[in-house]
């Protein structure tokens, strides 16, 4: 698993170490992060990637910015 080459633990630990990692607040904060991580992806793929980025260099053209 890439856990544990990452945290230089194995099994149980590895995850946790990994979770805590990812999030401020430790562990708890690394499962927060992972589920609004799945929230942005679904809102992207919904909405569509193409759309958010086209709104973006608009809003960017709109405010003068090469």
């Amino acid at each position: 698993m890439q856990w544990q080459a990452t945290t230089g633990f194995t099994g149980a630990a590895a995850i946790t170490a990994a979770l805590a990692m990812l999030g401020l607040g430790g562990m708890i904060g690394g499962i927060a992060f992972l589920g609004i991580i799945g929230l942005v992806s679904e809102a992207l793929t919904k909405y569509g990637l193409e759309a958010l980025l086209k709104g973006v260099y608009l809003q960017s053209k709109s405010d003068g910015e090469p």
